[in-house]
C-alpha cells in the first residue's frame, strides 16, 4: 500500500507482503514495502501530515514493513508482526537493501540517488526533516527477523517510540558494513525511547548514532548539511527493558556521545552497555504502565 496524500488513516486491516504466496522462493514474491508513505511534491517544504498507520498486521516484505519518509504529525503502531522483514538481505543475500519495521526519514547517503531523484524531482537533495511521528505498540515478541526494529534517520526529530516488543532484530545475515546493528537505531533529535521491552536482539538494544561517525559520504563536518549538525542529540531514554541482547543493551558511536543527550535512566538492563541506564530518573520523568506491547493503553488489553 503506498500512501501519497496528508490525513489518510489506515486501521485493522491485514497486510501480508508475500504477493505470491506458491513461490516463496522467489525474490520476487515480495514486495518492497508493506506500507510506504512518500511524498513527490517539488517544494522541500510539502510534507505528508496527520497520518495514522494503525494496521491489524503486516509481514513480509523485500525491504522494510512500513517505511515513512517527508511526514509531519504521524501515528504508526496497535499492530503484530507476523513475518520478517527485509526478505532481500535474510533470505536472497542482497546486502544493499533495508529491512526495518519502522523506517523513518531518508538515510542522507541515499539523496540525490538516480531513483530517488526520480521519485523527488526537486527535492532528492534536500534532507528529509520528518517530525512529530508516534509508535507505540508493536508486537514482535514472536522474535521474526528484521534488520531494525525501529529506525529513526538523520534529520528527524521528535520521534516518540513507546510501548513496543521487539525480539529478533539485527539478525546475523543483515551485517551490512555499518557495524552498529541495533533493534531500534535512533539517529533522530530530542526524541524519546520509553517503556519497551527490546530484548533477545542479535545487536545491539538501542544504539545511538551521532552523526559525523556515520556517514561515509561526506568527508567531514564541514561538508554535512546544518539539518544534520544536531542528529543523535537531546534525546530521552529511560523505562525500557533491555535484556538479554547479544551486543549492548545501550550503544552510543562514539562514546561521547552521551553527553549530548537528554536523559538516559530507568531502564532495566543486562549484558554490557554505554554509559549507566538503570540510574534514577529525574522527578520531570513520567512513570509508564508496564512496558513492552501489553502495557499503558494497549489494544490487546
Amino acid at each position: 500500500m503506498n500512501i501519497w496524500h496528508s490525513h489518510i488513516h489506515v486501521r485493522g486491516l491485514t497486510f501480508d507482503g508475500l504477493a505470491d504466496p506458491a513461490n516463496p522462493d522467489e525474490m520476487s514474491s515480495y514486495v518492497r514495502s508493506v506500507i510506504g508513505a512518500r511524498h513527490v511534491a517539488y517544494s522541500p517544504d510539502h510534507y505528508h501530515r496527520n497520518l495514522v498507520i494503525k494496521p491489524h498486521a503486516v509481514g513480509n516484505s523485500s525491504r522494510a514493513l512500513i517505511q515513512v519518509s517527508r511526514v509531519e504529525d504521524a501515528e504508526i503502531g496497535e499492530f503484530e508482526v507476523f513475518g520478517p522483514a527485509g526478505m532481500a538481505m535474510l533470505k536472497f543475500g542482497d546486502k544493499h537493501h533495508n529491512g526495518e519495521v519502522v523506517y523513518i526519514g531518508t538515510a542522507p547517503t541515499t539523496l540525490g540517488k538516480e531513483q530517488q531523484m526520480r521519485q523527488l524531482p526537486k527535492i532528492a537533495h534536500e534532507p528529509d526533516t520528518s517530525s512529530g511521528v508516534h509508535v507505540h505498540h508493536i508486537d514482535n515478541s514472536a522474535g521474526h527477523p528484521n534488520a531494525e526494529f525501529i529506525d529513526a534517520k538523520p534529520g528527524t526529530s521528535n520521534v516518540t517510540i513507546e510501548y513496543c516488543t521487539s525480539s529478533g532484530s539485527s539478525h546475523p545475515t543483515m551485517r551490512h558494513g555499518i557495524g552498529f546493528r541495533s533493534a531500534i537505531r535512533l539517529a533522530a533529535r530530542d526524541s524519546v525511547v520509553r517503556w519497551c521491552d527490546i530484548s533477545n536482539n542479535s545487536g545491539h538494544g538501542i544504539g545511538i548514532a551521532p552523526v559525523y561517525s556515520r556517514f561515509e559520504d561526506f568527508s567531514g563536518e564541514e561538508d554535512l548539511p546544518e539539518e544534520y549538525f544536531d542528529a543523535s542529540t537531546g534525546n530521552a531514554v529511560y523505562g525500557n527493558e533491555l535484556t538479554d541482547n547479544e551486543e549492548s543493551a545501550i550503544a552510543v558511536m562514539p562514546d561521547t556521545g552521551l553527553e549530548a543527550q537528554d536523559v538516559i535512566c530507568g531502564n532495566d538492563y543486562t549484558g554490557k552497555t554505554a554509559g549507566e541506564p538503570a540510574t534514577s530518573c529525574p522527578d520531570r520523568i513520567p512513570s509508564g504502565d508496564g512496558v513492552g506491547h501489553l502495557g499503558g493503553d494497549s489494544p490487546w488489553n
